[in-house]
C-alpha cells in the first residue's frame, strides 16, 4: 500500500462533520481495491492516481461531498456492475456511499479500465445551450 499523503490528512480534519467518516471511508476502500493507487491533491481536493492517471476524486463541501470516477467509461461500467445504482456523485449525510463491496468494484472496474488502454475522459455534464436572439445593429437600420 503506498503511503497515506498528509495533505489529505489536513483536509480531512478540516472537513465537515458529517464528511469525515466518508473521507476516512474512501481513504481505507481504494488503496484496498487498488493497492498501486497514489493519494494525492489535485485543484486542492483529495485524488487518486494510478500509473499516472487519475483514478478518482472526492471534493468535500459545507452541505455535501462529491465523490466520482475521472473517466466517464468507468463510471458507466460502474452503474452497469451494481445494477443500475447511482454512480456516486453527489452524497450528504443521509445519503452516504453504498456498501464497500460496491466502492472496491467501482475502483476495480476503473482501475480495469485504465489497465486496458482505455482513454480517460473527464465525465462532461452536458449543458443547455441557450437561444441567442439576434441583435440589431447599426448597419441593419
Amino acid at each position: 500500500m503506498a503511503s497515506r499523503d498528509p495533505r489529505l490528512d489536513a483536509y480531512v480534519a478540516k472537513a465537515a462533520p458529517f464528511a469525515q467518516p466518508i473521507l476516512h471511508r474512501l481513504r481505507t476502500l481504494i488503496p484496498r481495491a487498488c493497492p498501486d493507487a497514489q493519494e494525492t491533491l489535485r485543484w486542492g481536493h483529495p485524488s487518486w492516481t494510478y500509473r499516472g492517471t487519475i483514478l478518482c476524486g472526492v471534493a468535500a463541501f459545507k452541505q455535501h461531498l462529491n465523490f466520482g470516477f475521472w473517466n466517464r467509461d468507468a463510471a458507466k461500467a460502474a452503474v452497469r456492475l451494481t445494477g443500475g445504482a447511482d454512480v456516486p456523485g453527489r452524497l450528504t449525510a443521509d445519503r452516504g456511499l453504498p456498501s464497500d463491496a460496491v466502492v472496491i468494484r467501482w475502483v476495480k472496474e476503473a482501475v480495469r479500465r485504465i489497465d486496458a488502454g482505455t482513454p480517460s475522459r473527464p465525465i462532461r455534464r452536458p449543458v443547455k445551450k441557450r437561444a441567442v436572439a439576434a441583435r440589431k445593429t447599426f448597419r441593419d437600420a
